[in-house]
C-alpha cells in the first residue's frame, strides 16, 4: 500500500485547474432562455443567484463554485526553478490557470458547508516561501489542520450570505495558513453548474485519480492491481523462442473467434503471439509492446471477436435466455416504475473496457470498429484469368477471398444489430452495427443516451428508438435458430482445428520421423549386410565339417592291439581325438551362428516392419500437406526458423488456412447475432437498464440498492455495446459506486503515455488488463517538478519506476508481465512486454529512420513502397522563443502549393506540421491563418487540426509530415533537448506515410544526437534511390 499511498500524495499536490472559460450553457437549462458563459470572472458576476433559475426548478437546482485567488502555471513554475536552483532552459510554457481555493454557494447564495477545497500544492508554496523548505513528515498534518481553520472561517464569515466583502476577509484567513505563488493574483472566476435536487454532491478535487486512490487504501487493492505494483520476474522470454511460440501458436491455442478481416489477412508471428497468450494466459496483466504502425489495434480487434464468441458459448447454453436475468426489485424513474433485474455473472464476466489517458486514442477506436468497412468491403468479383494469374503467382484464390468477403457482407445484413443507432452514437453515415462507443465523460454519455432514446443529433426523434427495435416481434423459434446456426459453424471450427492440430502434432514430429528413416534404411542395410556375412560364414562351417568328417572317415581302422589297450587304459587314439575336439569347435560355432542369424533376421524383420511404419507416417504427412496445400498453410519447418528468414517468419503465423480463418470470422457475426437475439428476448430488463443509463446522474449511490441496480445497469450496457471506451480522467466518474473486480477485461491504449498512478482505478475494477503501448514513444506528461518527485520517492523509499518523470502505466506493466523480453544492450536494456515488430505504416525513408534510432533495427517493413524524405534547410534567429520565422515563411509556401494542387478537386490535402515546441506550433498557426486564409477559407480549421507539437499527433498519421525543429544558436539548449531521448523524433516520422521533410539548421543538427541518424537516412536514401532510377534508364534531371 506504500506505493498507492505516494500516488495519493503525488495526485493530492497537483495545483487546481480552473475549468475552461471557453465552455457554454445552452438556453434551455434556464427560465430566461439566456445562452451563458459557464465560467465568468468573479468580480463582475455579482450575485448569480439572483438573476438566474433553472429551467425546472420543481426538480433541478443552480450551484456556483467559486475559484479564487487564480494564478498562472507560469509563476508556479518559476517559484519552483527558483527553490530548486534550476537553471534548465523553459522549452514548452503553459498557460493554465490555477485556483487557490474553491468553495461552493446554493442557489440562494449561502455558503454550501464543508465545501472548501484547498489543493496541497498550496501548502507547499507556502513552506518554500515562509520557512524555506518542504515539511513533509508533518504535511497531512499540517495541511489538515490549516484546511480547518480555513472552513470554519469560511462558516463564520458567510453566514449570512457570501458576498465580495465576505471572500476578501476568507482570503486574508487563507493567507494566514497557505501561499501564492506570485504577489499579484486573479481575484477568480464562477462556474455555474445544474444539477438534480437529490443527487449527492460531487467532491471537489484538483485530481481526477485521488477518489479511487483513496477508495483503494479504504478497501484494499485486487489481484490485478496488485500484480501491477508488485511485479513479476521475467519466466519466459518470447521473443524468437522457437519452442514457446510454437506451442503458443498451435491449432489447439488458436482463438475460436476472429475479426471478419479478409481471409488473406493474417496476423503477423507475435501479433497471433501476444493473441494467444491474451487469451490462453492466466495472468492478470498481459501487456503488448508494439511500435508505430505495428498492429496495436489490429490483434486486439481479434481480442475483442473471441471474448465476444465464448460470451455467446455462454447465451446459447441457456434453452430460455429469459432465465439469464433475475429480479431484484423495482425503482422510479422519471414518473415511471421499472423492474430491476440482475443478469447472470457467466454472462457478465464478458465486459470489455478499452481507456487511455489519450481522449483521441480511445475515441478512435469505438468509432473504427462500427464502421461499415470494418467488416463490409466493397471489393469487384476477379476474372478468370486474374484469378489464374495470382494463384500462379502467389497461390492465393482471389476468387474464395471474394467469396468470402460477400458471405461477410451477407451475414453482416442479415444481422443488422442496430447500425441506424450505431451511426447516430459514432456520428457516421453508415455503420455495420452496435459494437462500441465512447463514453466517459458526460457529454459523449448524453450523446449515446439521446442516441439510444431516439433523439438525432439535431434534436429530431426517430420512429423507432432502441427500444421499440427491441420490441418487435420474433418468430417462435428464432432463439433455436441463432443457436443451432450457431453451435453448427462451432462445431465446423473446432473440428478443422482439430485436424490442424493432428496435422501439427505430426509435424512436430516430422523432423525425427524424417532422421529415423535415414537412421532405420542405415540399420537395415547393416542388418542385412550382417546377414549375408553369418549366411557365408555359416557355409563355410558346414563345408569345415564335412571335410573333418571326412577325415574322420578316413582314419584306418585300429588293430586288435591298439583295441586292447584302449580299452584297458581308456586312451583314445590321439589323431582321432583331435579330430574329433575340432569338428566339436565347428559345430558349436556354427551353432552360435545359426542362432545369431536367427536374431539378425528377427532384427531385420522388426527393422522392416519399423520402416513401413515410418513410411506411412511420411505418406500421411504428405497427404496432409496435399490437402493445405492450396490454403498457404506454413509450417514450422527448419527453414522457417533460420536466421535468414528473420524477415518472412516475422510476417507471416504458423498454423492457419484461408478456410478456417473464414469461418472463424464469421463465427463472430453469428455470436453477435446470438446476442441481438438474447437481447431482444429480455427486452424488458435492457429497457429498464438504458433507463438507468439515461438517469444515472439522478441516481442516489448513497443508498445499497441503488448501487446494485446500477452495477447491473452496466452489466446490460456492456451486452448492448461489446467494446466500451473511456479515458483514465473519466473512469472514476463513469463507474462511480462500481466496486473492485466489476470489469472482465480491461485493455489500456497507449499506455507509455500515461502515469501509472492513472491507471490504479481502473485496474482495481478489473479482473484481467491487456496493457498496449510503446515506451519509446510520447511519455506522460508529469506537471510537478522532478526535485518535488525526488522527495516524494525518498520520502515513501521508492524507485523511479513509480513515481518519476518516465514512469508510465506501460513500463510497470512490463514488469508485471511474467512473458516479454529485453531490448536494447548493457545500461540501455530494457524490459519491455511481448513485442511486435512488422510495421504497416510507414514507406522508406520513415521506417528506417525509426527503426535506426528507436528499435535497434528489429522492425521488419511489410511492404517494400518507396516515399521521399529530405532536410529542408533553413536558418534564421529565433523571434518569439524557439520561433524561425524563415522556417514559418518555408511552411506556408509548401502548405500554399499543396493547397493549390488539390483545390480544383475540393480535397484537403493530408498533411501534418509538427514541431517540439509551442511556441512554434502557435507562431506557425497563426502565420498560416493570416496568409493563406483569403485564398482558402477553410484553412484555418485545417491548421487547428493539422498544426501541432508532438503529444498532439500520437496514434495518427498523414501522407505527408513536415518537422519543423525551430530553434537558433541561442536557443540551441532547447533543440539539445528535442533530441535527449528518440521519443519525440520517432513520434514524428512515423506519422508520416508516404513523406517526411525536416524544417530546420541542417549544419547545426546534424551532429545532434539522433538527428545525425536522421540525415544520414536521408542521404543513404536518396543515393539508393539515384542508383535504382539509374538502373532503370530514368534520368532525374
Amino acid at each position: 500500500m506504500n506505493v498507492i499511498e505516494s500516488w495519493a500524495f503525488l495526485e493530492s499536490i497537483l495545483p487546481g485547474e480552473v475549468p475552461s472559460l471557453k465552455d457554454k450553457m445552452e438556453g434551455y437549462h434556464f427560465q430566461d432562455k439566456q445562452y451563458r458563459n459557464r465560467v465568468n470572472p468573479l468580480e463582475i458576476s455579482g450575485n448569480l443567484w439572483e438573476t438566474m433559475r433553472p429551467a425546472k426548478p420543481e426538480s433541478e437546482e443552480i450551484t456556483f463554485r467559486y475559484y479564487v485567488d487564480c494564478y498562472g502555471q507560469d509563476q508556479l513554475v518559476q517559484l519552483f526553478r527558483a527553490f530548486f536552483k534550476s537553471k534548465e532552459e523553459i522549452v514548452n510554457r503553459s498557460y493554465k490557470r490555477f485556483y487557490s481555493f474553491t468553495f461552493l454557494v446554493n442557489e440562494v447564495g449561502e455558503y454550501v458547508e464543508d465545501s472548501i477545497f484547498i489543493p496541497h500544492v498550496q501548502l507547499i508554496i507556502h513552506d518554500i516561501q515562509k520557512k524555506k523548505i518542504i515539511h513533509y513528515d508533518t504535511f497531512n498534518r499540517r495541511y489538515e489542520e490549516a484546511k480547518r481553520r480555513v472552513e470554519e472561517a469560511a462558516s463564520s464569515i458567510f453566514s449570512a450570505g457570501v458576498n465580495l466583502e465576505g471572500i476578501q476577509k476568507l482570503r486574508e484567513v487563507f493567507h494566514q495558513h497557505f501561499s501564492v505563488p506570485c504577489w499579484t493574483v486573479n481575484l477568480g472566476y464562477v462556474e455555474i453548474n445544474i444539477k438534480k435536487k437529490e443527487n449527492e454532491s460531487i467532491p471537489h478535487f484538483n485530481s481526477f485519480y485521488i477518489e479511487d486512490l483513496q477508495n483503494i487504501l479504504e478497501k484494499g487493492p485486487n489481484a490485478t492491481l496488485q500484480q501491477f505494483v508488485e511485479g513479476r520476474p521475467l519466466e519466459l522470454d518470447i521473443d524468437e523462442n522457437k519452442n514457446k511460440i510454437q506451442q503458443l501458436l498451435s491449432p489447439c491455442k488458436l482463438p475460436l473467434g476472429r475479426w471478419p478481416s479478409p481471409v488473406a489477412q493474417r496476423l503477423s508471428l507475435m501479433q497471433q503471439v501476444a493473441v494467444n497468450q491474451i487469451l490462453s494466459g492466466n495472468e492478470k496483466i498481459c501487456s503488448v509492446n508494439g511500435p508505430p504502425g505495428t498492429g496495436k489495434t489490429t490483434l486486439l480487434k481479434d481480442v475483442f471477436a473471441q471474448i465476444i464468441v465464448e460470451r455467446a458459448i455462454r447465451l446459447v447454453s441457456y434453452k430460455d435466455p429469459t432465465k439469464a436475468f433475475s429480479i431484484k426489485g423495482q425503482m422510479k424513474i422519471d414518473k415511471y416504475n421499472y423492474t430491476m433485474h440482475e443478469l447472470d455473472e457467466n454472462i457478465a464476466k464478458y465486459s470489455i473496457v478499452v481507456t487511455s489517458s489519450n481522449n483521441g486514442a480511445v475515441e478512435n477506436i469505438s468509432k473504427d470498429l462500427p464502421k461499415l468497412d470494418a467488416v463490409v468491403r466493397d471489393c469487384n468479383r476477379p476474372t478468370e484469368e486474374e484469378r489464374r494469374e495470382e494463384l500462379a503467382h502467389s497461390g492465393r484464390d482471389l476468387l474464395y477471398e471474394y467469396e468470402c468477403e460477400q458471405a461477410y457482407a451477407e451475414e453482416s445484413g442479415t444481422l443488422n444489430f442496430f447500425a441506424e443507432i450505431s451511426s447516430e452514437v459514432i456520428q457516421t453515415e453508415k455503420t455495420w452495427g452496435l459494437f462500441s462507443a465512447a463514453l466517459g465523460r458526460s457529454s459523449n454519455i448524453t450523446a449515446v443516451s439521446k442516441a439510444l432514446n431516439g433523439v438525432r443529433a439535431k434534436g429530431q426523434l426517430r420512429e423507432q428508438p432502441l427500444g421499440k427495435q427491441l420490441e418487435q416481434s420474433l418468430p417462435a423459434n428464432a432463439w433455436e435458430e441463432v443457436v443451432g446456426e450457431f453451435n453448427l459453424l462451432l462445431e465446423s471450427v473446432e473440428r478443422k482445428k482439430a485436424e490442424l492440430q493432428q496435422f501439427a502434432d505430426l509435424m512436430l514430429q516430422a523432423e525425427d520421423i524424417f532422421a529415423a528413416e535415414k537412421q532405420t534404411a542405415m540399420e537395415i542395410a547393416v542388418t542385412k549386410e550382417h546377414a549375408q556375412q553369418m549366411s557365408m560364414q555359416i557355409k563355410k562351417l558346414e563345408m569345415q565339417k564335412q571335410l573333418i568328417n571326412e577325415q574322420l572317415e578316413n582314419l584306418p581302422p585300429p588293430t586288435i592291439f591298439e583295441k586292447i589297450i584302449q580299452l584297458f587304459t581308456k586312451k583314445k587314439n590321439k589323431e582321432d581325438a583331435k579330430i574329433r575336439r575340432e569338428l566339436h569347435l565347428v559345430i558349436e560355432e556354427q551353432k552360435k551362428l545359426v542362432e545369431s542369424s536367427t536374431g539378425n533376421a528377427i532384427s531385420l524383420k522388426q527393422l522392416e516392419i519399423k520402416a513401413e511404419n515410418i513410411k506411412e507416417s511420411i505418406e500421411e504427412i504428405t497427404v496432409w500437406k496435399e490437402k493445405y496445400r492450396n490454403q498457404q498453410v506454413m509450417l514450422p519447418t527448419e527453414q522457417f526458423w533460420s536466421k535468414e528468414m528473420y524477415e518472412e517468419r516475422q510476417k507471416t503465423v504458423l498454423w492457419q488456412t484461408n478456410e478456417l480463418n473464414f469461418e472463424r470470422g464469421l463465427l463472430f457475426l453469428k455470436a453477435l447475432k446470438v446476442h441481438k437475439t438474447f437481447l431482444m428476448i429480455n427486452a424488458r430488463p435492457v429497457k429498464a437498464a438504458i433507463a438507468v443509463f439515461s438517469n444515472q446522474q439522478n441516481i442516489n449511490l448513497n443508498i445499497a440498492k441503488n448501487r446494485e441496480y446500477l452495477a447491473n445497469m452496466w452489466n446490460v450496457m456492456h451486452l448492448l455495446f461489446p467494446v466500451m471506451s473511456t479515458t483514465f480522467a473519466s473512469f472514476c466518474s463513469m463507474y462511480r459506486g462500481i466496486e473492485k473486480d466489476f470489469i472482465g477485461y480491461l485493455v489500456v491504449d497507449e499506455a507509455g503515455q500515461a502515469s501509472p498512478q492513472q491507471a490504479a482505478g481502473a485496474l482495481w475494477r478489473s479482473r484481467r488488463a491487456v496493457i498496449v503501448g510503446d515506451p519509446i514513444q510520447i511519455e506522460p506528461v508529469v506537471p510537478v517538478d522532478e526535485t518535488i518527485l525526488h522527495d516524494i520517492r525518498k520520502a515513501f523509499n521508492l524507485s523511479e519506476a513509480y513515481i518519476g518523470l518516465e514512469a508510465s502505466v506501460q513500463t510497470l506493466a512490463d514488469y508485471a508481465n511474467p512473458v516479454g523480453t529485453y531490448k536494447g544492450e548493457g545500461g540501455a536494456c530494457q524490459r519491455i512486454g511481448i513485442p511486435l515488430w512488422v510495421h504497416r505504416r510507414c514507406e522508406e525513408p520513415m521506417f528506417s529512420i525509426a527503426n535506426r534510432i528507436a528499435y535497434q533495427n528489429k522492425m521488419v517493413l511489410a511492404n517494400q513502397k518507396i516515399g521521399n524524405g529530405q532536410w529542408l534547410d533553413c536558418t534564421g534567429r529565433a523571434v518569439q522563443d524557439q520561433y524561425v520565422r524563415e522556417q514559418g515563411q518555408l511552411i506556408v509556401e509548401k502548405i500554399k502549393a499543396h493547397f493549390t494542387t488539390l483545390a480544383e478537386g475540393g480535397a484537403t490535402p493530408s498533411i501534418f506540421v509538427i514541431t517540439p515546441f509551442t511556441a512554434v506550433k502557435n507562431e506557425l498557426k497563426r502565420l498560416v491563418k493570416s496568409k493563406l486564409k483569403s485564398e482558402f477559407p477553410h484553412i484555418g480549421r485545417w491548421a487547428d487540426r493539422s498544426i501541432g507539437t508532438v503529444h498532439t499527433f500520437q496514434g495518427k498519421e498523414a501522407d505527408i509530415v513536415y518537422f519543423v525543429t525551430g530553434t537558433d544558436t541561442q536557443t540551441d539548449g532547447a533543440a539539445n533537448w528535442s533530441c535527449i531521448k528518440p521519443n519525440l523524433l520517432n513520434v514524428a516520422a512515423t506519422r508520416a506515410k508516404k513523406e517526411f521533410y525536416v524544417v530546420g539548421d541542417e549544419t547545426r543538427f546534424q551532429y545532434k544526437n539522433f538527428y545525425y541518424t536522421i540525415q544520414q537516412t536521408f542521404e543513404e536514401f536518396h543515393e539508393k534511390k539515384h542508383s535504382r532510377l539509374e538502373a532503370h534508364g530514368i534520368n532525374q534531371d
